[in-house]
């Protein structure tokens, strides 16, 4: 039996990755430069937090996870200032799911 198996660290290692694929696949749908042909922005990517074990990981996760809803909050502003509601709604959306996973 595999050292991971006795641990647990499989099951949660699935878990995740399905939870992953799950997550992953509901972004792309919502991604507008997808819709529109556009390209991402890849040059200012914030560092990689890598976690020594799965606590760590998971906590680093989390702080990203809150740092994209701020930004989201920050973007939904900015369009509802500028009365793009549509963009806003469409921010608003991609928001809801992020956090109800």
């Amino acid at each position: 039996m595999p050292k991971c198996a006795k641990t647990g660290l499989q099951k949660l290692a699935t878990t995740l990755r399905t939870g992953h694929r799950r997550n992953e696949a509901r972004r792309n749908a919502d991604r507008p430069d997808a819709l529109l042909d556009g390209t991402p922005e890849m040059l200012d990517l914030p560092p990689l937090t890598i976690g020594k074990d799965v606590k760590s990981q998971l906590t680093n996760d989390l702080v990203l996870e809150h740092a994209a809803v701020v930004g989201y909050n920050e973007a939904i502003a900015v369009c509802r200032k500028a009365g793009d509601n549509s963009s806003a709604a469409l921010l608003e959306t991609s928001s809801r799911m992020r956090t109800a996973t």
